[in-house]
């Protein structure tokens, strides 16, 4: 799927946070947004995601206007954002029960990215019961279950480890 951001601004009362920003992005595409904290990362990013919208300009997916969230697109926020009241298994397939209930051969794709994430054994563990990193890596997969055509990262690996990321990667690049 391509993205076409085409003079996008967005102001909040009196701080322009984006101002006249344009990009291309092609199918396929990996990109990353580099800039310093409070310079409008994260907001690009929440309105791709259809979660917020440009003052002015506009925000194109396969040449169709972003109008609202959609499953063709995925975020991993900073903070994990798992439901205290569900097991970590639960979470990971929270967005698939939204999409119409978990078949059983949702639930193997599920247990699939568990084991990836490297958190076997704890699948009827509750969000406080694990790490600020184990809940961010559950957060990923929770993202990757829904198989989405766009995965919009906002600093996902900031709460995992050094090591915990450089295997993460790895296990993931090794598994497709």
């Amino acid at each position: 799927m391509s993205i076409s951001i085409q003079n996008v601004s967005k102001h909040y009362d009196a701080l322009h946070v984006l101002d006249n920003v344009s990009l291309e992005i092609g199918e396929g595409s990996f990109v990353t947004i580099l800039g310093t904290s409070g310079c409008g990362k994260s907001t690009l990013l929440n309105m791709i995601a259809g979660l917020s919208f440009p003052d002015v300009g506009r925000i194109m997916v396969d040449d169709r206007p972003v109008a609202g969230p959609g499953p063709d697109r995925v975020v991993v926020f900073q903070q994990s954002g798992l439901y205290p009241w569900l097991n970590l298994r639960e979470n990971i397939a929270f967005g698939l029960k939204m999409a119409g209930g978990v078949r059983n051969a949702d639930w193997a794709i599920v247990d699939e990215l568990i084991e990836t994430i490297g958190l076997s054994g704890f699948e009827n563990h509750r969000p406080y019961e694990l790490s600020g990193g184990m809940q961010q890596r559950a957060s990923i997969a929770r993202a990757l279950v829904m198989n989405p055509h766009i995965l919009l990262m906002d600093e996902p690996f900031g709460a995992l480890d050094a090591i915990t990321r450089a295997v993460s990667i790895l296990k993931r690049n090794t598994a497709v």
